[in-house]
Formats: C-alpha cells, sequence, structure tokens
C-alpha cells in the first residue's frame, strides 16, 4: 500500500497492524491505551483523507455497526483501503455460540459475510479479499498452534470459510466524472429574445 496515513480503529484497544509501508499510523480505541479516544461512529478525522481505514471488531461490538462502517468508508480516499477484521457467523466457533454451547463475549453483533460485501458494495467498495482463520476452538488454537496452522491452510485451500476471524479487504472506487456542460436556455428582454447560458447547481461536497 502507498500513502501516508494508516488508521486503526480497534474495539479492543489493540494494534494489529505489525509492519506497514505508510509513513503514519495511528490507534483509534475507547481507553487511554489508544493514542486518540473516540466513539466509533464519529470519527475524528476530515473526509478522503486516510490511505487504510482497520476496523479491529468494531462492527461486533458496535450498536450501530452500518454508521460505523460508513464513517470509515467517508474518511478513506478514493483508492484507498478498507480492511474489517470481525467474528464469522458461519464458523465451527459461531454455530456452537448460536447453540449456546460456548461462552461468547458480550455484547456481540455478528453479521453475515454476504449481509457486510453489500454494505461495501453499496458504499462503493470493491471487496479484493475475503479471508477466514482459526477454524478449531481457541483452547486449541493456544495450545496446538501447529495443528490450528495446518487446519486453516487445508480449510483455504479447499475454499471453507469455516474460520472464527474473517478479514475482509475492501478498495474504495473512484466515481467517474461527468463533465458539466452549460444548458442554454431562452430569456426574455425589452429588444427582444437572447440566448443565455444556464449551469445546474452542483452539490456542496462534504
Amino acid at each position: 500500500m502507498h500513502g501516508l496515513f494508516l488508521v486503526q480503529v480497534s474495539a479492543l484497544n489493540q494494534s494489529v497492524i505489525e509492519r506497514t509501508s505508510l509513513k503514519y499510523c495511528f490507534l483509534i480505541g475507547s481507553s487511554t491505551e489508544a493514542q486518540v479516544i473516540t466513539e466509533f461512529a464519529h470519527l475524528p478525522f476530515r473526509s478522503n483523507s486516510v490511505d487504510c481505514t482497520v476496523l479491529h471488531h468494531v462492527l461486533d461490538y458496535s450498536d450501530n455497526p452500518h454508521q460505523c462502517l460508513r464513517d470509515a468508508a467517508n474518511i478513506t480516499v478514493p483508492n484507498g483501503f478498507l480492511v474489517l477484521v470481525c467474528f464469522n457467523p458461519l464458523s465451527i466457533w459461531g454455530v456452537l455460540r448460536l447453540l449456546r454451547l460456548v461462552p461468547s463475549p458480550s455484547p456481540v453483533s455478528l453479521l453475515l459475510p454476504g449481509r457486510l460485501l453489500d454494505w461495501l458494495a453499496f458504499l462503493g467498495f470493491r471487496v479484493e479479499t475475503v479471508t477466514t482463520s482459526q477454524v478449531l476452538p481457541p483452547i486449541i488454537v493456544r495450545y496446538f498452534p501447529r495443528l490450528s496452522r495446518f487446519v486453516d491452510r487445508l480449510c483455504k485451500k479447499i475454499g471453507l470459510p469455516l474460520g472464527m476471524a474473517q478479514v475482509i479487504v475492501a478498495r474504495k472506487l473512484v466515481a467517474g466524472r461527468t463533465p458539466i456542460r452549460p444548458q442554454w436556455g431562452r430569456i426574455s428582454s425589452k429588444g427582444g429574445s437572447v440566448i443565455a447560458p444556464a449551469t445546474r447547481d452542483m452539490p456542496a461536497s462534504r
């Protein structure tokens, strides 16, 4: 990725980017562990100013996930990237949680992958990649990491999105610009009729 600014918005106040080619990196959270403390639905950045925006479990722990996604999309520059890290409700863990067979942190709002893709398309993003990881339960991931990585690679090769965590990388499309040409209209005057240009009203940009 190229550019200057990378913003990590984490509901868990954790930095998830270890290395980046972008010059400046900021951690946004809800506690003093973060560099900036703010509401996730109202990020303190100008429109089209961030080259890469990462939402780390923000949508899972938000009462208004659509507004959080909309605000993150707004601050991302055209051709910039939006990265979503969230739980996968279609995973083995998601099914066990639905059946109340495993404890779950609260509150959690699990969003289906298809719904997230529809939201991104509506906001003008093209999805580049969708990956999942940690297919096995967390206790096995912790004590048997090699087995966990093997199962993750196997499911990825087969194409089974069963991982507990999903990562969606999307790119903001640049809308085509249509030139606004003058519309010629007839206006009256005492000396007769003359032709004068009339331009369309341009919508104010945010």
